[in-house]
């Protein structure tokens, strides 16, 4: 797997640091959540994966609309919170 400096640098800057994502950037980019999900045609028993999940947003919208899915972060922190959050 190539680590590009990017991907390196939100690493470091998100590492452990779950709970100060959500009520930060994990507010702004909740916003157009359910927008992203209709544009997919996410409905019930549709599968699907949320890369990047962070606090797990996306994937409990997507979770109460009955569809199926696997949520995937490289931060074990974010994966936590997510799991709690769908």
């Amino acid at each position: 797997m190539i680590i590009t400096d990017f991907d390196a640098h939100e690493r470091e800057r998100w590492t452990g640091r779950a709970a100060a994502y959500e009520r930060s950037f994990g507010r702004l980019c909740a916003y157009p959540a359910e927008a992203l999900l209709d544009a997919a045609g996410v409905r019930a028993g549709q599968r699907m994966i949320d890369v990047g999940t962070g606090p797990g947003t996306v994937a409990a919208l997507a979770l109460a609309r009955g569809a199926d899915v696997v949520a995937v972060d490289a931060e074990p922190s974010m994966l936590t919170l997510a799991r709690r959050t769908a």
